[in-house]
């Protein structure tokens, strides 16, 4: 776009200035492509930053130990098939 309005004031603008003016065009353009790139990685960032803040909430898990077990009577064995066929 800047070079397009050089090219047309051609005759009032000097090479240099119109040259200075297409370089500093690139270059905001490379700063607001850095500036996009960072603000990314900021909500990235913040992101981590809450899931970290919301796994630290989370309410607590059962133990892992059972505290009412079977008795030691309770029974124990397999399954028998008895007259059993396919």
């Amino acid at each position: 776009l800047v070079a397009f309005a050089s090219v047309a004031t051609k005759g009032h603008l000097s090479a240099g200035f119109a040259g200075l003016v297409v370089s500093y065009a690139l270059n905001l353009t490379q700063t607001l492509n850095w500036l996009v790139r960072m603000t990314a990685d900021l909500e990235s960032n913040i992101v981590c930053v809450e899931r970290i803040k919301e796994y630290s909430e989370l309410p607590l898990e059962a133990p892992w130990e059972v505290e009412d077990k079977p008795a030691v009577d309770w029974p124990q064995g397999g399954i028998e098939f008895v007259n059993y066929g396919t």
